[in-house]
């Protein structure tokens, strides 16, 4: 039995799963909904990975003047996901390798967590209007604000903001680890 739960993106649902704050009805129902909601923006933009802080990433990306690309997820200390468009992916990319820095383009069709996700916010509340969840039996920590969280924050507000923002996995962890987990088990 974890002792924490934590999930990346969509991850996010399973992680409230596991935690016992939803049954597998309301959980499918949740993928379901988030979903549905996204599907509009297929086709409209891609994900790369870069091998940079976050920090670095920005700072990259600024002197780029690439305004078109967001930080969609801080993974790791030194691993970022990155969102946009096609052609700025992998202008950018060409630029970082140019910069000695490592990165690719990830098989992704859709610009999860990005600005083009702000027309998913009406369905998706609406969908989500009336679902709740239940107390649960395991701390769940989020990757949208990077704290523990309960029941009552599982709204579909939440739900909307783990769509739009940027995945703080990174601090989600460490977050766990001051928690005093010591054993991580991925499932992937």
């Amino acid at each position: 039995e974890p002792s924490v739960v934590v999930g990346h993106s969509v991850g996010e649902v399973a992680a409230a799963y596991a935690a016992g704050h939803y049954d597998r009805e309301r959980a499918v129902r949740l993928i379901l909904a988030r979903s549905a909601s996204q599907e509009f923006s297929r086709g409209t933009g891609k994900m790369a990975v870069l091998h940079v802080s976050a920090e670095d990433a920005q700072r990259f990306l600024d002197g780029l003047g690439a305004k078109a690309i967001e930080i969609a997820a801080i993974n790791s200390p030194t691993s970022v996901t990155l969102v946009g468009p096609a052609d700025s992916l992998a202008d950018m990319l060409k630029a970082a390798e140019s910069a000695g820095l490592a990165g690719q383009i990830l098989d992704i069709e859709y610009p999860f967590h990005s600005r083009i996700m702000d027309d998913a916010r009406a369905q998706l509340h609406a969908e989500l209007a009336d679902l709740t969840a239940s107390p649960g039996k395991t701390l769940f920590i989020s990757t949208v604000d990077a704290t523990p969280l309960d029941a009552a924050a599982l709204d579909a507000e939440y739900w909307w903001r783990n769509v739009r923002m940027p995945v703080l996995f990174s601090d989600a962890i460490r977050r766990a680890a001051a928690q005093g987990a010591g054993v991580f088990i991925e499932i992937g």
